[in-house]
């Protein structure tokens, strides 16, 4: 008998985790319960702007809407990509999800994303809260695919103003030369120059290295690339970036471990104040503001200063949405209203604000007290910068593993800055 009923309940728990999976909910008929894949973490909500509007908007819409479940699950946002990979492969993705245009292809192939476009415009409401340029990244053949939560930089250069003049640094240099050469100096007083965590293969390609191509190429290029019009990765531009990169690394300016450390370590290692700089997106100036354990007052912000001849690309940074939250297709017409309730409530004012005021970067315009703002987000406001796309963002899935592996083997001296350029190339070829 004991086991008759273990075995039923097993079943049960079974059939539940299948029905989840499958996206075949109960909830479709009932209309109560939303399910959701992110990487908002409730741990990481003391640190991270954008995990603290998660939390705050969760815990309203629960405390307003009772009767709506919402069985929403966490994936390390180092691991997200790789599972949302492995649901879409088995068509087994919740109602909302987040995702990064480079996917959109097949989830509109695999009928597992709903464009938004109509629900959008049947509520003027809610579309005017969002800040111009909010949904360019998720606009494809006309149609609107996914909702921005954030709009911010994928480029910012963290530095500690104490250790660079205490490389005789006293300003932050104005060119290219100029910065190798503090990274020199910096390394004379036997301090890391410029920390870099590419374990998980995104942050270097990603927040380093699309912003170096803008460099010497522009967001011109870029459109010319992305839509197939004459521009290649084997151009000029791209190989000299490339080539920039590995002076960069040769020079010893950063750590000769990169590619073992991740970007927990790379903050953890300026904070402590054992890596005079690092790079990343505008989303890890609330964990320097939280865990620097120096003045606040010697946290410096930059960009990657310009290359001698190409000064007119000097402000130019990878920055947009990124991240969109997605609406699966597969539901019922009563279970998309549920849905799409959820997301309009979710993903509003409050999102807005809590993220503005905690340092993060919302997609929508939310009127703040800049004395209730940490100065140093008044600070990077002040950066002069121009967005360009982000390659990751709005390339092809299978473009991108090549542009991340590959990084990460030039890096190593793996593969020339030629050979990372063409390899970019013959996987660009493949998609059209």
């Amino acid at each position: 008998m004991k086991k008759g009923i273990c075995l039923l309940v097993c079943l049960t728990l079974l059939c539940s985790g299948i029905l989840f999976a499958a996206g075949t909910k109960e909830a479709a008929v009932t209309g109560d319960e939303v399910t959701m894949l992110h990487f908002s973490s409730p741990e990481t909500a003391k640190a991270d702007a954008n995990a603290k509007a998660f939390a705050e908007s969760m815990k309203a819409f629960r405390e307003n809407n009772p009767e709506v479940t919402v069985s929403d699950q966490y994936i390390h946002h180092d691991n997200y990509e790789m599972k949302l990979k492995t649901m879409i492969a088995s068509g087994s993705l919740p109602d909302v999800y987040y995702s990064k245009p480079d996917q959109f292809g097949v989830l509109r192939e695999n009928g597992l994303i709903q464009p938004i476009t109509d629900l959008l415009e049947a509520d003027s409401e809610y579309l005017s809260l969002f800040k111009e340029g909010a949904f360019n990244d998720f606009t494809l053949d006309g149609e609107i695919w996914a909702i921005p939560f954030q709009l911010q930089s994928n480029h910012v250069l963290y530095y500690n103003k104490a250790l660079l003049r205490k490389a005789g640094w006293n300003t932050f240099p104005k060119t290219m030369d100029e910065f190798i050469q503090m990274g020199k100096d910096l390394n004379k007083i036997g301090v890391v120059p410029w920390v870099l965590g590419n374990k998980a293969l995104w942050s270097g390609p990603s927040c380093v290295f699309n912003t170096l191509v803008y460099r010497f190429c522009d967001a011109g290029w870029f459109d010319s690339l992305y839509n197939n019009k004459g521009a290649k990765f084997t151009d000029k531009c791209f190989v000299d970036a490339a080539k920039k990169m590995m002076e960069i690394v040769d020079a010893g300016v950063m750590n000769a471990d990169m590619n073992s450390l991740d970007t927990n370590d790379q903050q953890a290692m300026f904070n402590n104040q054992e890596a005079a700089m690092f790079i990343e997106g505008s989303w890890a100036l609330t964990p320097v503001i939280d865990n620097f354990t120096g003045s606040l007052d010697d946290v410096g912000l930059s960009i990657l200063p310009p290359v001698k001849g190409y000064e007119q690309y000097g402000n130019i940074v990878a920055g947009g949405a990124g991240w969109g939250v997605c609406m699966n297709a597969d539901m019922s017409e009563a279970q998309q209203k549920v849905v799409w309730r959820f997301i309009k409530e979710f993903y509003n004012t409050l999102y807005a604000e809590t993220a503005a005021v905690n340092g993060g970067f919302p997609s929508m315009n939310v009127a703040l007290d800049p004395s209730k703002m940490p100065a140093l987000n008044l600070e990077l406001s002040k950066v002069e910068m121009a967005f360009a796309p982000i390659f990751d963002v709005q390339l092809p899935g299978a473009i991108v593993d090549v542009y991340y592996n590959d990084f990460q083997g030039m890096l190593l001296g793996l593969t020339t800055p030629e050979q990372y350029a063409a390899n970019c190339e013959k996987a660009r070829l493949s998609t059209l």
